[in-house]
């Protein structure tokens, strides 16, 4: 009875220095005897710290974390590893157990006595090589980097979302990360996926994408690792492989899109297109909302994917996921398709069928998405008219008009506007702006074509202008002043 264990190892403190320290044998004992101890040692404490937290947090006391890493080193440095594979997995769970009880908090516990540095070491592919050529080593290297990835993960999870953030904390965390950076735990947990099975995939890529998300030293050190190699990045958005895993693998990858053009090229050689296709139409809608803002960030800062969209039939797709029953999903699908038509016209006949979606979604509950819609109808005439005539037929001026001239997008306008959701990348009107400003923008483009002014015109386009006029915010009027501009040049 585990519970039973960590009471009587609570209440016995001489029992379980006993146990911690036979972790790591003194010198000159007995070979056999030392490993029959350190297994059972390892199997107590298991049992015991597992399932007590306060049993962990006393252990953590008595130097437990440091002796386990050092009977892991040993094992992996010998070659002969003296706990079997289950052992090796119950002495990382012990140390995983011992880091998230630890008094001070997890940042500080592995930051104390090169905790950290030793653990990430285990990584090193020479240990890694030691440990899985050893009979049933396989299994211990699938323990190994799933577990110490949740380790390195625990200090970014710690503390309720909405605390006030605590300086001392806070430069603890910077110095772990910088550690993190520095002793090259990405390159070491990329070059660890190959051997994991797709379940034993989350942890890993959690806690990649969770360091790509908060630093570009990373996102550049994950670049450099191979973690877009075709083989890899085949493995990360892996149809099969759980939600959760699709879900960070994208987000990584839609990061480093987002971050930089220059991450365009690693991107196309990873050739992700087919398993793109397949997650836009996962049945997690969490897979399918990301897989809809990796595209949109392929498309962020150029039109260098515009081709691919078209080559590996993603665009009909996406535009699909425009009526996705997901509010998330709707909200990314616009996002996509409003940067498919930012930077030239090459893909307006193929988006053509997204105007009457798009139209619909600017009466949808989100505002981001209101907005995202808006932003994506002006995008299809930035660079031509040649879908003026479809914009005007599928009634997309009139509910851009219908946008600008609502009351309650002017308080909405007035009151900060949209915030959160997806980055607006490429599409005209900025990020976090209100449904009112990216239609208002939207509008200005446009004006820039005759059939689509002449029909703005006839729908009252000036009286609602001049409405605006009423609106106090410096964006708003700054838009209207460029329409202004725009029906003066046009002698309208």
């Amino acid at each position: 009875d585990p519970d039973c264990l960590a009471s009587v190892l609570g209440s016995s403190p001489r029992m379980l220095d006993v146990l911690c320290k036979v972790i790591v044998p003194a010198q000159g004992q007995d070979a056999e005897l030392a490993a029959l101890n350190r297994k059972f040692a390892v199997q107590v404490l298991h049992a015991g710290v597992c399932a007590s937290t306060m049993l962990a947090t006393a252990v953590s006391s008595l130097g437990l974390a440091k002796r386990v890493v050092q009977a892991l080193q040993a094992d992996a440095e010998e070659g002969i590893p003296n706990l079997d594979p289950g052992e090796v997995a119950g002495a990382l769970d012990v140390l995983a157990a011992i880091v998230d009880a630890a008094p001070d908090g997890p940042t500080k516990s592995l930051l104390q006595d090169k905790l950290l540095q030793n653990l990430v070491g285990l990584l090193h592919p020479s240990r890694v090589s030691h440990l899985s050529a050893q009979v049933g080593g396989a299994a211990a290297v699938r323990a190994l980097f799933p577990t110490l990835a949740k380790i390195f993960h625990l200090p970014f999870s710690t503390g309720p979302a909405d605390a006030s953030p605590n300086p001392e904390t806070s430069k603890d965390l910077r110095v772990y990360q910088e550690t993190l950076l520095n002793t090259g735990v990405v390159g070491n947990m990329v070059r660890g996926l190959e051997a994991l099975d797709p379940e034993a995939l989350a942890s890993p890529i959690g806690l990649l994408s969770r360091l790509v998300l908060g630093s570009p030293a990373f996102a550049r050190q994950l670049l450099d690792a191979g973690a877009l190699a075709p083989r890899t990045a085949a493995q990360l958005l892996s149809p099969t492989n759980p939600p959760s895993v699709l879900v960070d693998g994208l987000l990584a990858i839609s990061q480093l899109a987002r971050i930089s053009r220059d991450h365009y090229a690693a991107i196309a050689r990873a050739n992700i297109y087919s398993s793109l296709r397949q997650l836009l139409a996962h049945w997690d809608s969490g897979v399918r909302a990301r897989a809809c803002n990796l595209v949109g960030n392929m498309c962020r800062h150029c039109a260098d994917f515009y081709p691919a969209l078209i080559q590996h039939g993603l665009l009909k797709i996406l535009i699909d996921r425009c009526s996705d029953a997901d509010k998330t999903t709707r909200k990314f699908a616009c996002f996509a398709i409003g940067n498919a038509g930012f930077h030239n016209d090459s893909l307006y006949e193929a988006l053509r069928p997204s105007i009457a979606p798009l139209v619909a979604l600017l009466e949808d509950g989100e505002e981001k998405t209101r907005a995202n819609a808006a932003g994506a109808l002006g995008n299809l005439v930035r660079n031509s008219a040649i879908l003026c005539g479809d914009l005007n037929a599928g009634g997309a001026l009139e509910a851009l008009l219908q946008t600008v001239s609502n009351p309650s997008e002017a308080n909405s306008a007035t009151n900060g506007g949209a915030s959160g959701g997806p980055n607006q990348g490429a599409s005209q009107g900025g990020e976090g702006q209100s449904p009112l400003k990216i239609a208002l923008f939207s509008l200005g483009n446009m004006c820039t074509h005759r059939e689509c002014r002449d029909r703005l015109l006839v729908l009252g386009f000036r009286d609602v202008i001049v409405g605006l006029g009423g609106v106090h915010d410096p964006v708003v009027q700054k838009y209207v002043a460029r329409i202004e501009n725009k029906l003066q040049q046009a002698g309208a």
